[in-house]
């Protein structure tokens, strides 16, 4: 694509496209808690609720609660999670259910 630089409203079209860029860049950094302990994050596990910004999404925690994993066994599997980290994957799934209940 070729600028015309003529007009003076081109002039620092690529220095507001690399800012914008940063900023889009920056934004995708971010972790968002939806709840005490879960966390949204799209630059960790494409964005699905992990564990507190842990790299341990709470899909895989309740895959394996679902699947009768004693609590002590998964949390001796991964010894960074707490018991309160369990407890806050259940509930996200309670709530998460309640939610699409609605719609």
């Amino acid at each position: 694509m070729q600028v015309r630089r003529e007009c003076g409203c081109f002039a620092n079209l690529s220095r507001v496209l690399s800012i914008l860029q940063l900023i889009e860049a920056d934004h995708k950094t971010v972790t968002t808690y939806i709840a005490d302990r879960i966390a949204i994050n799209p630059a960790i596990c494409n964005g699905r609720p992990i564990v507190r910004g842990m790299r341990v999404t709470v899909q895989t925690v309740l895959e394996f609660l679902f699947a009768g994993t004693p609590r002590e066994e998964l949390l001796h599997q991964y010894p960074m999670l707490e018991p309160e980290d369990l407890d806050a994957c259940q509930q996200f799934t309670d709530f998460k259910d309640r939610i699409e209940g609605v719609n």
